[in-house]
């Protein structure tokens, strides 16, 4: 394969227009197949025209995307608030400022009435009408959302000391991708799956990594220089995989996001370097996404937990107290974090301190310079596709084989994309779970083999989130729970967001959740001591032998 010219006088910007015709040039692909004499096929649609018509790639026994019909979406502005909180004190911190952020682009656009459904109809069956009302839905998820500024000044604030990179880290998070890092990158891709949006399959890369390296850190190196990446690494489309429930309602469907495999590779690099640190920047109890640590390591301990709730005599229990259970699920998380506060976390660990730039009290060019003055951050903008640095990724959505009009990614870490579980864990959720820590909650207190207390209170794994409290704890978690919402641009799904009481009483029979009922259908969950009295619901409270 021959690698452009470069040299003295050779720009970036030839490098990169030179390497595009190379790098994407479907025969080239197709010859690095055929010396491979792999048993792949490659998707033989390539339609210049945006991939007007292309095949679905799922195979297996996963869902295909096809409609029928479709419900449509209508759009609606941010749902986080600060309504239900309980804490007085809480209350009056958050009112005394920064508030709120403005509503910019679509999110201005939606609450202004400017943007609408597709049709007045309940379902629509028109292909256009579906394709429409598809891109409407996505890119009403990825926009950029209105922030609580004072919120997300407290996640930043809770994040411990402890969670720091050495510089020498920092150093080697955003040092220049050499061969040697893109070699590694290309065997990290896996294989045996479906080609890019361009007609790339992994193992093109693995039969001639060499090459590929070569030519690789050219485009890399051209796309840091100029803070951005190739306008074909900057596309991608969405492909829907049918998750429960109805399926013409588009929320039922989970997002997967298929991107150029150029841009995975560059993706990989940052993983490569990332994950071995993900043990210093993310507690114990996050068991998602870091070195020694799995699913297992966050479903035991909540097991143990409800043995031990569930055996009061237990001479392991220091003090018996009645113990409650909250399941915490959140809608989209990956897809809604805002990418404002991913910054600001991944600055804290490098040691510096980053603004809200939602604040318009604030310099968005001050920002700026503080984010580029650390390559790793900047990596993360280029990878992104950061609106401050002015080249968005777009996306389509895949319906019955066609693909819709593009819209611009404002937020979250799209599913999909390789580094979107890191991100995720130590840019977003990892607030999270400081505030809760922070807020001092108290759950079951067991002794271990030494004799030494321990508190037992939270596991997690990603956005999943367990906790297991004491009565008094109840309200603190939920409020931690609301301010992360607010502060990071999520939001808790009710449908699955559980409460439940573990300690029976001296009768055997549960008592009820702090301030619960359990009368009629369902359980109400009324927070005691709410100035007007009204319930808040913030999650639902199972009954005694309710399934969730």
């Amino acid at each position: 394969m021959q690698l452009p010219p470069h040299g003295p006088g050779y720009t970036d910007r030839q490098q990169v227009g030179d390497v595009e015709n190379r790098f994407f040039v479907r025969d080239a692909v197709e010859r690095a197949a055929r010396q491979a004499e792999l048993e792949v096929a490659i998707e033989t649609s390539h339609n210049h025209d945006h991939h007007r018509h292309i095949r679905n790639s799922q195979s297996g026994n996963t869902k295909q995307t096809s409609f029928q019909s479709q419900k449509v979406y209508r759009p609606a502005p941010d749902e986080h608030n600060l309504d239900n909180l309980h804490s007085v004190e809480l209350r009056q911190r958050l009112a005394r400022g920064p508030g709120w952020s403005p509503a910019c682009g679509l999110a201005a656009d939606i609450e202004s009435g400017r943007v609408s459904a597709v049709s007045d109809d309940e379902y629509v069956s028109d292909i256009e009408l579906m394709l429409e009302n598809s891109r409407l839905f996505y890119a009403a998820l990825y926009r950029r959302r209105r922030i609580h500024i004072g919120c997300q000044d407290m996640l930043i604030d809770a994040i411990p000391p402890s969670s720091r990179f050495r510089p020498a880290d920092v150093a080697m998070l955003g040092s220049q991708i050499t061969q040697a890092d893109v070699l590694a990158a290309i065997k990290d891709q896996n294989t045996g799956k479906s080609s890019d949006p361009h007609g790339i399959c992994a193992e093109c890369y693995r039969h001639c990594p060499d090459a590929w390296a070569r030519l690789m850190v050219i485009v890399f190196g051209a796309c840091f220089r100029l803070r951005k990446v190739t306008p074909l690494m900057r596309t991608g489309y969405i492909v829907m995989i049918y998750k429960k429930g109805c399926e013409r309602d588009l929320s039922n469907w989970r997002p997967v996001t298929k991107v150029p495999r150029a841009l995975s590779i560059l993706e990989s690099v940052l993983k490569l370097r990332l994950f071995p640190l993900m043990g210093i920047i993310t507690a114990h109890d996050q068991c998602s996404a870091a070195p020694g640590r799995d699913m297992m390591h966050a479903i035991v301990p909540v097991l143990d937990a409800i043995d031990f709730a569930a055996s009061p005599r237990s001479p392991a229990i220091d003090e018996l107290k009645a113990l409650h259970a909250l399941l915490l699920d959140q809608v989209k998380g990956f897809d809604r974090s805002d990418r404002g506060l991913i910054l600001r976390l991944l600055a804290k660990y490098c040691g510096v301190s980053i603004p809200c730039r939602d604040d318009p009290a604030v310099d968005a060019n001050y920002i700026q310079r503080l984010i580029s003055a650390v390559d790793f951050l900047l990596w993360i903008q280029i990878i992104l596709g950061d609106v401050p640095l002015g080249h968005p990724h777009t996306r389509s959505v895949l319906v019955n084989g066609r693909l819709s009009r593009t819209f611009e990614l404002g937020s979250g870490c799209p599913q999909g994309a390789i580094l979107a579980a890191l991100l995720f864990n130590c840019g977003t959720v990892e607030a999270l779970g400081a505030l809760l820590k922070q807020a001092g909650l108290e759950g079951l207190k067991v002794r271990n083999e030494r004799g030494d207390l321990e508190n037992f209170c939270m596991s997690r794994f990603a956005d999943d989130l367990v906790l297991i409290l004491t009565t008094e704890s109840v309200h603190p978690a939920l409020d931690a729970i609301d301010v992360y919402s607010c502060g990071s641009g999520g939001a808790a799904n009710l449908k699955k967001t559980l409460g439940m009481t573990l300690t029976p009483t001296t009768d055997g029979v549960p008592v009820p959740g702090p301030g619960g009922s359990y009368s009629g259908e369902a359980a109400t969950y009324v927070p005691p001591g709410d100035p007007d009295g009204q319930p808040r619901n913030r999650l639902r409270w199972l009954r005694p032998n309710e399934r969730a």
